[in-house]
């Protein structure tokens, strides 16, 4: 009866956190040709024509408001867009692809770059109830989705063909790195989060700050900051430090 009642309650938070996962979905993806053929953000500009500029082979933006990741990825986004139109048959050369979505008709890459933004903003959803599994247990996933669902914030930036939907997600993705480092001290788990953390100050400047969700998984777990130790034995419990790089022994 108790592993039937668990098997239950399993499958109960399951659902429920599938159905907020389906909610976010649909606040984010219902309204992304809002204010289209217009562009009604002054920063959805520079996420059509800088990606555009890649096709020419110079692979530096010339502008650094924003870092360049982000970028790249759109200019993969449009690749596809400009493939797919070619599959389709009603697609055009690239050098004439290339000038209308640069001079004239802006929204249909517009609307790509939302869809993306979107596509984030789901996975933001989903590195929350992740993490709020590892701090609370299962019966939290969807709790932490329901209202990252709701939230306006996160709504309304995951419509936008902007860099804070991409920004947010690795950002939540360090976070769960970070949570993951609490029970995990191994080289390789460091590495992931510091890829992570990475790719989040590759898509936004401010990203670096996740730094400090790994610093503080480093102190609470109690490990030493620095160790200064640099001799090598044979133990089977030998290991590279994860900070310093040193081999050192426990």
């Amino acid at each position: 009866m108790a592993m039937q009642a668990r098997q239950s309650a399993h499958s109960t938070d399951t659902a429920a956190l599938a159905l907020a996962v389906l909610a976010a979905a649909a606040l984010r993806l219902y309204a992304l040709d809002f204010g289209l053929p217009s562009l009604l953000h002054p920063d959805e500009f520079s996420f059509v024509y800088f990606p555009l500029n890649f096709y020419s082979l110079d692979f530096n933006p010339h502008f650094f408001t924003y870092p360049t990741l982000h970028y790249y990825v759109l200019a993969l986004v449009y690749s596809i867009v400009f493939a797919l139109q070619a599959i389709c048959g009603a697609g055009l050369p690239l050098e004439q692809f290339i000038a209308l979505h640069y001079f004239y008709d802006q929204h249909i890459l517009v609307y790509w770059a939302r869809l993306l933004s979107a596509c984030y903003g789901i996975g933001t959803i989903l590195w929350g109830a992740a993490i709020a599994g590892q701090l609370y247990g299962r019966s939290a996933r969807w709790q932490a989705a329901a209202l990252g669902a709701v939230g306006t914030v996160l709504a309304r930036q995951s419509a936008l063909a902007g860099v804070d939907a991409a920004m947010l997600f690795w950002f939540a993705a360090v976070i769960w790195a970070a949570v993951r480092l609490l029970e995990r001290d191994s080289l390789r788990s460091y590495l992931l989060a510091a890829a992570l953390l990475g790719t989040a100050a590759a898509c936004k400047y401010p990203g670096a700050l996740a730094a400090s969700a790994i610093l503080a998984a480093h102190l609470l777990a109690q490990r030493p900051f620095f160790d200064r130790r640099h001799h090598v034995v044979e133990h089977p419990r030998d290991r590279y430090h994860p900070v310093t790089g040193d081999i050192v022994f426990r």
